[in-house]
């Protein structure tokens, strides 16, 4: 997810081994059954698991013991790449184990049914069987979660110099098992990759939004319940590339506010796209966009607060599809004062005008129905909203004028010419 394509992609490759009828995967942790990608966990392996621990357990004594500082170790195929730590036991398949210049040692070592990873800050080793995520994640401590059950939700990353531009979601915290990302836990952290593990089976809305991901990784796809990686629904936009963002052919759905404030100056969507989300392109610098006909639906506030010109500024609710001009469900124009809405309208939707910064508008006889929280969150002050209609003819919400004037606190009553 690089503006340059915010995404992180877990690319999802088949690296199927068959021992003694087990099927076990590489890093990346995807077996492609029925054409769809499905994560497929080892079985256990009590001697394997043993054995693994007793060999790690001894790498880490041979550190300690020799006093090793500032030094990192790396396994491949039961051998060591570059430097060497001698030891009785069988060496871990592969991994890494990284000594810090104070001699506190973090590590992530694994076989072909376990991995055994272990934080700097933390003695503990924690041993699961995710094998594909076994990497050395980046500190707990740079994490806040929520528990639930055995499982941990990520609520919020630190970020700043004590916590790295390129995160790894570790699988577990504190022995639970993370599932969940809430939104906007990673947005505006100035972050250039993150490695999302396949414990995670659902991430919020504008988890990744605005960061520096390279276009290779800026696109954020959302989950399967399994962990597995579903290539047809962008959840966030991490991209650094803000000039002009091509979405993916064969992504059929926008997610809730995935493009949300990420300073886009131009959109590609694909004619593969069905649906787009509330708030999905919403607080951008839009001055054009091309909806291709194979969209049936889109969400209130879809392009809010951008830059274009009045031809393309009104957005018009889609039925299967078949555009319907009597339903205004967006604004995304440049044009902040007197902005004068369709006489084709009848129905302003929710959220339409919502946080555009509006500052005056006209309102055809041909509106019949404001709904909730339509003109919220603007600049209008009481006699800057005039209806072409006589008082009472109109249905609005009582929520429609919310939060306006100067300070955003005040409501406003609109102003009839009839």
């Amino acid at each position: 997810m690089n503006k340059n394509q915010k995404i992180i992609s877990v690319v999802s490759l088949l690296i199927i081994l068959i021992v003694a009828g087990v099927l076990i995967f590489n890093n990346n942790k995807s077996d492609k059954t029925n054409g769809e990608n499905k994560v497929i966990l080892p079985k256990e392996n009590a001697a394997a698991k043993d054995e693994l621990d007793k060999g790690v357990q001894e790498l880490l004594n041979v550190i300690k013991s020799k006093g090793l500082k500032n030094k990192t170790f790396e396994l491949k195929n039961n051998t060591f790449i570059g430097d060497e730590i001698s030891i009785t036991s069988e060496l871990p398949k592969e991994g890494k184990i990284i000594v810090s210049d104070s001699g506190e040692t973090s590590l992530a070592l694994k076989n072909d049914y376990y991995c055994a990873t272990k934080e700097t800050i933390d003695s503990n080793i924690t041993m699961t069987n995710r094998i594909y995520d076994c990497n050395i994640a980046t500190v707990s401590s740079c994490f806040k979660y929520k528990k639930d059950g055995t499982n941990a939700t990520i609520t919020y990353y630190e970020g700043g110099v004590n916590c790295p531009k390129d995160v790894i979601i570790p699988t577990t915290i504190k022995g639970l098992l993370v599932t969940k990302i809430s939104n906007q836990v990673f947005a505006y952290k100035e972050l250039t990759s993150a490695y999302i593990p396949t414990s995670v089976n659902h991430i919020d809305f504008m988890a990744f939004n605005n960061n520096n991901f390279p276009n290779n990784k800026a696109f954020i796809f959302q989950r399967k319940e399994d962990g597995s990686i579903d290539s047809t629904k962008i959840v966030s936009y991490a991209g650094k590339n803000r000039d002009r963002v091509i979405i993916p052919n064969g992504v059929k759905r926008i997610s809730d506010a995935a493009f949300m404030n990420s300073r886009i100056k131009e959109i590609v969507i694909p004619s593969s796209i069905i649906e787009i989300g509330n708030n999905a392109f919403a607080a951008n610098e839009l001055t054009k966009i091309n909806i291709p006909t194979s969209v049936k639906k889109i969400g209130y506030a879809a392009f809010n607060e951008n830059k274009l010109d009045n031809a393309s500024a009104f957005i018009y609710k889609l039925n299967d599809g078949v555009e319907d001009k009597k339903v205004l469900i967006s604004y995304g124009g440049k044009e902040k004062t007197n902005v004068i809405i369709p006489n084709n309208v009848q129905t302003i939707g929710v959220y339409a005008f919502s946080g555009t910064y509006l500052k005056s508008v006209i309102i055809p006889n041909s509106v019949v129905k404001i709904m909730a929280s339509a003109f919220e969150s603007n600049q209008l002050i009481d006699g800057s909203v005039t209806i072409d209609n006589p008082r009472g003819s109109v249905e609005i919400d009582e929520s429609a004028f919310n939060n306006n004037g100067l300070d955003y606190i005040s409501k406003i009553e609109p102003k009839y010419l009839k």
